[in-house]
């Protein structure tokens, strides 16, 4: 998928949108409205004392913006970047935050059906998870943007200032 801004489109149909993320072997989704845009991988400026998992910020339009990388947040040892490297940028609140994945796969449109909250039997409620999709021949795990930067409200907080 090309650099692009895809946070207008509309729903289609009865189902709603997924931006289908790959980090490591895994897929994860993000809701299509959560996205603001998706921008080929850029080397981010440190910035120092910040959670392991904030890779610094970059400057997207004028805008600085905080990336978090999401192999690190999930536990990969040494994260590499690639030609298909992108940096999903989501709106939490009014703060765009950067998302490092190791590929952006697809929009996907999934019926209402389909999802499932997660068991929190498996996942604790402060996870990152909102909900699982259920398609015939995949899982796919929602990532919940308000969630997800958790651990980095207060770098999110300062650039955002």
């Amino acid at each position: 998928m090309s650099e692009s801004q895809i946070g207008n489109r509309e729903q289609v149909g009865t189902g709603s949108q997924l931006v289908v993320l790959r980090v490591e072997a895994e897929e994860y989704g993000i809701e299509i409205m959560d996205v603001r845009e998706i921008v080929r991988w850029q080397e981010p400026t440190p910035v120092p004392q910040t959670p392991a998992d904030v890779r610094g910020v970059i400057s997207l339009r004028g805008t600085v913006i905080p990336v978090l990388d999401l192999r690190s947040r999930f536990g990969s040892v040494e994260p590499k970047d690639t030609a298909e490297t992108r940096i999903v940028v989501i709106e939490v609140g009014d703060a765009p935050v950067g998302v490092t994945v190791d590929e952006v796969t697809e929009v996907l449109t999934v019926p209402p059906e389909a999802r499932e909250p997660v068991n929190t039997l498996f996942v604790s409620e402060a996870s990152e998870l909102g909900e699982v999709v259920n398609l015939e021949d995949r899982l796919l795990l929602v990532l919940d943007p308000s969630k997800l930067i958790g651990s980095v409200t207060g770098v999110v907080e300062a650039v955002a200032a």
